[in-house]
C-alpha cells in the first residue's frame, strides 16, 4: 500500500474506547484553551475583516463562525475560526525532539467546522483531534529544521485525517481525501519572516480551508493521486530523503499530544519564558520601571533563538505580526505594564518613545547554560539594574502553562476566564467551560458551537 493508503486505515481503524483517560483529559483542555483563544480575537479588525471576506462569499449556513452571528460553510468556517484562533499568537504550542514545532491547535478548526457540518457524537471530536495531533507530532518529528517550508504544511495531512475520521469515511475515501489535499503542495516559510504579515497567521487556516474542502471533494467519490508521497513528483521532492510511511505507524504508548503546552502569553513561543520572568521582575521592583537602567535576558542558546535574535524587523518591529515575534518590545512592555495581553498591542506601541526608549536598554545574549531545559522548553534569565544599582533578577525554566510545569484544568480555565473576560458574560463563560470539558457526553458538538455564535 501506499503512505495515504497506510494512514487511511489507521485512522479509520483507531478505536476511541483505547484513548487512556490522562490523554482525554489532556485534549478537553487544549480544546477548551483553542476556543478561548479565538473569543479572546474576536474584536480584532484584522479578523473581523477576514469575517466580512467569508460572509461576502455567501457559500453556505452549515457551521458557526466563532463570536459573530452569520454562519458559513465548513470550509469557510475553518478559514474564518482558524484565523480567530491563531491571530494573536496565544494558541498551543507543540514540543518535540527538535524543540518548539507549530501550534497543532490551529487545526482544531477544522475538527470543530468536521464535526458541526456532520453531527458527528461529541465523544467522535476527541479522538479526532488526538489523531490529528499525532500526524502533525510525527510529520514535524520526521522533519529537520532549516527546509524551505513553513509548518501549516503538515496540514496538508491532518485536516483529512480529522475531518474524515469526523465524517465516517471508509478508509478506501480517505485514502483520496489525503491523496487530493496533499496534491496541494506545501506552505512557503517566507510567511514567517522579514516583516511578518497576516500570511504568518492565515497560513493554517487557509490551507485547512483547502484541506477540507478536498476531504469533501473525496467524500463525493473524486480521487486523488495515491503515490502522492513515493512519487518523484510529490512529496519525495518536497521532504527529500524523508520516510513519511512512519506517519502510519500503529498508535501505541504515550500521544505527542501530550507534550502540546498551552501559552499564557499572546506571542511566540520561544519569548514565553523571558516574558514571565520580566513580568515578576517588574513585581519585585514595585512598579519602579522608570528607573530601570540597563536589562539583561540571557535565553538558550538554540539555533532558532539565535536566529530570531538576528532578524532586524523583529529588533525594531513595525507591525503587530512582527511585535508579538519581538523579544525586545515584549520584555519592553513586560517591564512597564507588569502584563502581556492583547492590550499591549493596542494603538501601535511597538512606535511610542516610552517603548522603543526601554527596548534600547535592553540587552539578549544566547546562553548554553540554560540548554539543560532545551529542547522541552525556552528558558530565561531577566535581570534588571536600577539607577540606584540595585539588582533584580527573575529565572524561569519552563513558562506558565507548560506541560512540564503543570498544564492542569486550573491553569487552563483561570487563562480562558481571563483571555475571554469583557468578551462574554461569567455565565457564558462557564457554559463553554462545562461543554468544552464534557463533550464526549454531548450528543453532537452543535449544542457547544450554538454557545460560541455571536
Amino acid at each position: 500500500m501506499t503512505v495515504v493508503e497506510e494512514l487511511a486505515r489507521l485512522v479509520t481503524s483507531f478505536d476511541a474506547a483505547s484513548l487512556p483517560p490522562r490523554v482525554a483529559e489532556h485534549t478537553k483542555l487544549l480544546l477548551l484553551d483553542t476556543i478561548g483563544c479565538a473569543i479572546a480575537a474576536t474584536p480584532e479588525p484584522a479578523c473581523q475583516a477576514v469575517i466580512r471576506a467569508v460572509e461576502g462569499m455567501g457559500s453556505g449556513s452549515a457551521c458557526t463562525i466563532i463570536g459573530f452571528k452569520s454562519r458559513t460553510s465548513a470550509p469557510d468556517a475553518v478559514l474564518a475560526n482558524g484565523g480567530l484562533i491563531r491571530i494573536l499568537d496565544l494558541n498551543d504550542s507543540y514540543f518535540g525532539p527538535h524543540g518548539l514545532s507549530g501550534h497543532p491547535s490551529d487545526n482544531i478548526a477544522v475538527a470543530l467546522a468536521a464535526a458541526e457540518q456532520s453531527g458527528a457524537p461529541g465523544r467522535e471530536l476527541l479522538p479526532a483531534i488526538v489523531l490529528g495531533y499525532e500526524i502533525d507530532g510525527r510529520m514535524s518529528d520526521l522533519t529537520p529544521r532549516g527546509l524551505p517550508w513553513d509548518y501549516p504544511t503538515r496540514t496538508r495531512f491532518i485536516a483529512p485525517v480529522m475531518a474524515g475520521r469526523l465524517m465516517g469515511l471508509d478508509a478506501e475515501r480517505l485514502t483520496h481525501a489525503l491523496a487530493l489535499s496533499a496534491s496541494a503542495g506545501p506552505n512557503m516559510a517566507i510567511a514567517r519572516q522579514g516583516h511578518i504579515s497576516a500570511a504568518k497567521w492565515l497560513a493554517g487556516a487557509m490551507t485547512g480551508h483547502s484541506a477540507l474542502a478536498a476531504t469533501m471533494l473525496a467524500a463525493a467519490g473524486l480521487a486523488g493521486p495515491r503515490s502522492v508521497v513515493e512519487g518523484p513528483a510529490g512529496w519525495d521532492a518536497v521532504l527529500p530523503g524523508i520516510d513519511l510511511s512512519q506517519l502510519a505507524a500503529p498508535l501505541e504508548g504515550s500521544f505527542r499530544i501530550e507534550t502540546a503546552s498551552i501559552k499564557a502569553f499572546p506571542c511566540v513561543g520561544t519569548s514565553q519564558a523571558s516574558v514571565a520572568a520580566a513580568i515578576e521582575v517588574r513585581q519585585a521592583i514595585a512598579g519602579r520601571a522608570q528607573d530601570i537602567e540597563r536589562v539583561d535576558v540571557r535565553m538558550a542558546d538554540t539555533q532558532m533563538v539565535r536566529s530570531q535574535l538576528a532578524s532586524a524587523e523583529r529588533r525594531h518591529p513595525t507591525s503587530r505580526e512582527s511585535a508579538d515575534h519581538g523579544f525586545w518590545f515584549l520584555i519592553a512592555t513586560a517591564l512597564l505594564d507588569g502584563e502581556m495581553t492583547p492590550r499591549q498591542f493596542e494603538d501601535e506601541r511597538w512606535l511610542k518613545p516610552e517603548v522603543i526608549a526601554m527596548m534600547d536598554r535592553i540587552d539578549i545574549q544566547p546562553d548554553a547554560s540554560l540548554n539543560q531545559y532545551t529542547p522541552a522548553s525556552y528558558p530565561a534569565v531577566v535581570e534588571v539594574t536600577l539607577k540606584s544599582g540595585e539588582k533584580r533578577r527573575a529565572e524561569v525554566p519552563y513558562s506558565p502553562g507548560h506541560h512540564m510545569a503543570g498544564m492542569t484544568a486550573e491553569v487552563v480555565i483561570e487563562k480562558f476566564k481571563r483571555v475571554t473576560a469583557g468578551l462574554i458574560s461569567d455565565g457564558r463563560q462557564q457554559e463553554i467551560v462545562d461543554g468544552a470539558l464534557g463533550i464526549e457526553q454531548a450528543e453532537s458538538v452543535r449544542p457547544l458551537m450554538a454557545l460560541l455564535a455571536g
